[in-house]
């Protein structure tokens, strides 16, 4: 159909032109650093999402963009302009940036539309496409899936740049072109919500989004991987060299129920998701996995279960001592 269109992609390399750029970005709050050399680039009419834990630093990037804090290091630029560094400042009402803040300071009588479009009708066209930063609220939830759809269908329509923040991993994959996820000051990984969550950059970030098991792996050859639960093949070649222990990330969708598989596993706990069915399983010798099933699939906690493995996307990290 001519009419339809795709309102995201896996694609990690945005093709507008650069509109924001934060290089070696350096924030503190009083004397307590926050942020540590954050780069940082967004493109014209993309939708970007800060992502992390309550404390990580995201309202304080938000607030440098905005032009409330000043960097102890590093620099901003908008539009090929220069609006912060050390010594410079470009006050807010200066930048054309507009900031919807968390504590639902929207006017009731304006449409989404009308509420973000407030401040820069002053603008002239061109710069009102671009320009906006936004903070996303909680809501109840049939109102925030709602408020999400027709907000990123309002930005793409208005052409608009936008930054959210939120510890909502849905509220994230819901709305972003790419995520950016912070931790320990850091700015972990930026991209897609797919490749964040089928190719995590590292142990945090495959932790952090989604849900997931690590088991124990040896590396078998430049392909193959010995596991807990059998022989996995890995698409992507493996570097380490045989005999190699790794550890590897399980998703609940890597699993599924087979009862002629030959991996057997007791149910610990169920949630019912409505269509799916939230599974906590334990492996004869004590690993402990979550699998999400569809709802027809109702196993009683308790009962015993055959699995099968189908990992499409292997995640493996080196053994660590404790993992995240």
């Amino acid at each position: 159909m001519d009419n339809c269109k795709t309102t995201h992609t896996h694609s990690d390399t945005p093709a507008g032109k650069l509109l924001l750029a934060i290089e070696h970005l350096d924030l503190c709050v009083g004397d307590a650093p926050v942020i540590r050399d954050l780069n940082l680039h967004v493109h014209h009419g993309e939708i970007i999402c800060l992502l992390g834990a309550s404390g990580c630093g995201k309202t304080t990037v938000l607030r440098a963009i905005a032009g409330f804090i000043r960097p102890t290091n590093g620099v901003i630029t908008l539009d090929g302009a220069l609006t912060a560094n050390p010594d410079y400042l470009v006050p807010p009402e200066k930048r054309h940036v507009g900031m919807i803040f968390q504590d639902y300071a929207l006017f009731p009588h304006l449409t989404i539309r009308e509420n973000l479009a407030f401040g820069l009708k002053s603008l002239e066209k061109p710069v009102r496409e671009q320009r906006i930063t936004h903070y996303f609220s909680n809501l109840d939830v049939c109102l925030r899936r709602e408020l999400q759809r027709q907000l990123r269908s309002a930005l793409q329509k208005e052409n608009m740049t936008a930054i959210l923040v939120t510890h909502d991993q849905e509220e994230a994959f819901a709305m972003a072109d790419r995520i950016g996820l912070l931790a320990f000051g850091q700015l972990q990984q930026l991209a897609s919500p797919y490749t964040l969550y089928h190719e995590p950059a590292n142990r945090y970030v495959a932790s952090f989004i989604g849900l997931g098991s690590f088991i124990t792996a040896s590396v078998a050859d430049q392909h193959h991987l010995d596991t807990e639960v059998g022989v996995i093949e890995s698409r992507a070649p493996l570097t380490r060299p045989r005999g190699h222990r790794m550890d590897m990330l399980l998703r609940p969708d890597d699993i599924l129920p087979n009862p002629e598989a030959n991996i057997q596993a007791c149910v610990q706990r169920k949630i019912f998701k409505g269509a799916s069915t939230l599974y906590t399983l334990t492996l004869a010798n004590g690993t402990v996995l979550e699998a999400i099933f569809p709802s027809h699939y109702d196993y009683p906690v308790g009962s015993y279960i055959h699995i099968d493995i189908k990992a499409n996307h292997v995640i493996v990290f080196d053994t660590a001592p404790e993992n995240i």
